[in-house]
């Protein structure tokens, strides 16, 4: 017996695909590009390789008003970007430790991150909207800071499309956000 018969009889079996799956995935991938366009003020369509983790809680904000958490390493020199939340909760975000293994992608990122006004550009309202509308039973300043994050995210993948970078590569890279919120006084 040689390694290719012994590989075939190690192999686990395939499993069995339901027939039309190929065509129904084929469907959703469009419509979920077409919905993901809407929510821009300038259509763009978000999808990715990149991810972006944004850590924007209430107990982290408190903790971080009181000087319980502090940035990460990597944020304590990164563009700042502040917000409001519905609640009138101030906060900021930070976005960095880019790691993308081309380095002149990873310059534009860069780039992007620092030159880009992210509470601007986005249409939050819609985003949240979009959102609710796909399940997400986030509400208010949780929906808001959500709607940010992920935006943001987004926001960074199309500039680098736009700048002609496959984003859609598997494992682009990466860019990590932070962020923390102070509850508004009363």
């Amino acid at each position: 017996m040689n390694d290719i018969e012994l590989d075939a009889l190690l192999a686990p079996p395939a499993l069995a695909q339901p027939a039309g799956l190929d065509g129904d995935l084929a469907a959703l991938v469009p419509a979920a590009r077409r919905r993901a366009t809407r929510v821009y003020r300038t259509p763009r369509i978000v999808a990715g390789g990149a991810a972006l983790a944004l850590v924007l809680g209430g107990a982290t904000a408190a903790a971080a008003s009181i000087g319980g958490f502090g940035w990460q390493p990597w944020a304590q020199q990164a563009v700042n970007h502040t917000f409001t939340l519905p609640s009138g909760a101030e906060c900021e975000f930070r976005m960095g430790n880019v790691i993308i293994g081309d380095p002149e992608a990873a310059a534009a990122a860069q780039d992007v991150i620092d030159h880009t006004d992210f509470v601007a550009e986005l249409d939050v309202d819609a985003l949240m909207d979009e959102y609710a509308h796909a399940g997400s039973t986030a509400t208010g300043d949780d929906a808001y800071k959500q709607a940010i994050a992920t935006g943001s995210t987004f926001l960074v993948l199309d500039k680098l499309r736009d700048r002609g970078f496959d984003v859609d590569a598997p494992y682009f890279g990466s860019v990590t956000g932070e962020g923390h919120c102070v509850e508004a006084p009363e």
